[in-house]
């Protein structure tokens, strides 16, 4: 599997401006552009497909990004709609508890979510992905699990920088 999946977003207000991914996974090739016009609340899409958008809506990828902006109420529940292969979708994150996390680039005071995807693709309903973020203001990605269609994996913070 060679994916690559890129999104822009709008300063501020983290609307999604452009969405890119790239699949490589075997002998299956895919690529898809969507730009989101939101002066006439439109996903257009590279083949020329319009569909139309909810204000505030976000990609796949960049509404990883914004639910990082949000207050997280510990026990809480956080709806969100995103937009993936022509389609709106909606998305909720629990907000579990806060765990101490160990990584080879230390040990972190983090918050356990887990986003709900409603959709098809890796990471599909019969699979779950779990995500620590710092409890801090950085809400700095310290690691991720998940149980997907072809296995499960996990994904650990070992060095960063500040500045």
């Amino acid at each position: 599997v060679r994916d690559r999946v890129s999104a822009w977003v709008e300063p501020g207000s983290m609307r999604s401006v452009r969405f890119e991914k790239e699949l490589r996974e075997g002998n299956y090739d895919k690529d898809e552009s969507v730009d989101f016009d939101w002066e006439r609340r439109l996903a257009i899409y590279g083949d020329g497909t319009e569909v139309p958008i909810a204000d505030g809506i976000h990609d796949v990828l960049s509404v990883f990004y914004y639910v990082r902006t949000l207050r997280m109420p510990l026990g809480g529940r956080i709806p969100i709609t995103y937009h993936s292969s022509k389609k709106n979708w909606p998305v909720h994150v629990d907000v579990h508890r806060v765990e101490k996390i160990k990584t080879p680039a230390g040990e972190f005071r983090c918050i356990k979510i887990e986003p709900h995807l409603e959709s098809v693709g890796v990471f599909n309903q019969k699979g779950r992905l779990s995500v620590w973020i710092t409890a801090d203001e950085r809400r700095m990605p310290v690691k991720l699990e998940s149980k997907v269609i072809f296995g499960a994996f996990e994904a650990v913070l070992t060095d960063y920088t500040t500045g």
